[in-house]
């Protein structure tokens, strides 16, 4: 065995077949009609959500989920993965491609719309997939995992990309010109941030100090800004409480009228 792996991440091919499902078998005795059923004839398989690990073109490591829609309420269903196999080859383990392939989970799931994943993590390796180097939060159980995909650095990034095109853009200058307020957004699991929005610029900060409106609510709340029902949804969990805001009529009413805004900024 080399000192160094060599090996790139690519999205599950038709020529990587033959090779996972000879890595499943020497790793989980999966035959190979076990993997026909398991994904070839589920009506859920997607082979867009699968990773594998390829060195010269040969098979060491694989990672798959699978698609599901989740609802959260009567009238709101999310984007959800359930976290399945996971293998990297024998002669393989120790050079991180098991964790470069659950890494890879952040961008092909997030492109993909998803907004949690699950799963289930033998205690032997919650020590080493757990934490903030891949971004898994473990619940209780220690068996489970759960990732919802915001975080403060996603937010900045598209704050510099919106402050540029308000530099060029006389439209929303305009829009952002009457406003001056700050929300602070209190999104479970998540941490505290405000965005500040006033005349020809916004930002992002951690500044928790007297925001004009506070925004409290479960992260999957934010596909309501998706839906085309947003008013009836957006009512529905304000009466239930799902979501709650504090701050002036005034300001409130200000803070809807940039839902558009809000919308590009978190989701």
């Amino acid at each position: 065995m080399p000192k160094e792996s060599r090996y790139s991440l690519r999205i599950l091919t038709d020529r990587d077949r033959i090779g996972v499902m000879k890595l499943l078998g020497d790793t989980f005795k999966m035959s190979n009609e076990s993997w026909v059923w398991k994904y070839e004839l589920n009506p859920d398989f997607d082979p867009s959500f699968a990773m594998v690990a390829v060195n010269n073109e040969q098979v060491v490591g694989c990672a798959f989920w699978l698609p599901r829609n989740i609802k959260i309420s009567n009238s709101m269903s999310v984007r959800a993965a359930l976290g399945a196999d996971l293998a990297v080859s024998t002669s393989h383990k120790g050079h991180g491609i098991g964790k470069a392939l659950i890494a890879s989970e952040n961008e092909v799931l997030e492109n993909k719309n998803v907004v949690m994943s699950s799963g289930f993590v033998p205690p032997e390796l919650v020590k080493h997939i757990h934490g903030p180097q891949i971004g898994l939060v473990g619940v209780p159980t220690s068996t489970i995992v759960c990732k919802k995909y915001l975080d403060c650095s996603k937010i900045r990034e598209k704050v510099q990309l919106m402050n540029g095109m308000v530099d060029s853009d006389q439209n929303m200058r305009a829009k952002l010109a009457n406003l001056h307020m700050s929300v602070l957004f209190r999104l479970r699991g998540r941490p505290l941030f405000v965005i500040k929005i006033g005349p020809g610029m916004i930002g992002v900060q951690e500044d928790l100090t007297d925001p004009d409106v506070k925004v409290e609510c479960d992260l999957t709340y934010l596909d309501l800004v998706r839906s085309k029902r947003r008013i009836i949804i957006l009512i529905k969990a304000l009466l239930t409480r799902k979501i709650r805001i504090n701050g002036s009529l005034r300001n409130i009413m200000k803070l809807y009228s940039i839902l558009e805004l809000i919308k590009v900024l978190l989701t």
